[in-house]
């Protein structure tokens, strides 16, 4: 039951606004992200890891990456800059929708509902 509570949270933030139950920076709330610069964040972010592995010494291998809980797909596009396959699954399809609409690496970047029936 907790987990049909939590799906159904989130999709209702997905239909209030999406970009700031991701990223709720206060002066962006009441739908004040612009799309750019929020997935702007993503890609700083994931730069920031892959600096930070590189930094250790750590090779990352490069053919596939899930991201978990992928919202709007935030992180999940910059990855697909670096990965062969990405897959985004999210407990909320409401959240899967949006990503799918923000969706610009089509012919490597997969939703959990379009990896379902494979990507491509």
């Amino acid at each position: 039951m907790r987990l049909r509570l939590l799906q159904s949270n989130w999709n209702r933030f997905a239909r209030r606004d999406a970009l700031w139950a991701i990223c709720t920076e206060p002066e962006r709330s009441r739908r004040r992200w612009n799309v750019a610069e929020f997935f702007e964040t993503g890609r700083r972010d994931v730069d920031h890891i892959f600096e930070m592995t590189k930094a250790l010494g750590l090779d990352v291998p490069t053919g596939r990456a899930l991201d978990f809980g992928c919202g709007v797909g935030r992180l999940t596009q910059s990855l697909a800059t670096r990965f062969d396959e990405v897959v985004g699954v999210d407990l909320a399809p409401a959240m899967v929708v949006q990503a799918d609409s923000h969706n610009r690496h089509t012919q490597r970047c997969a939703t959990g509902y379009r990896a379902r029936s494979g990507m491509r």
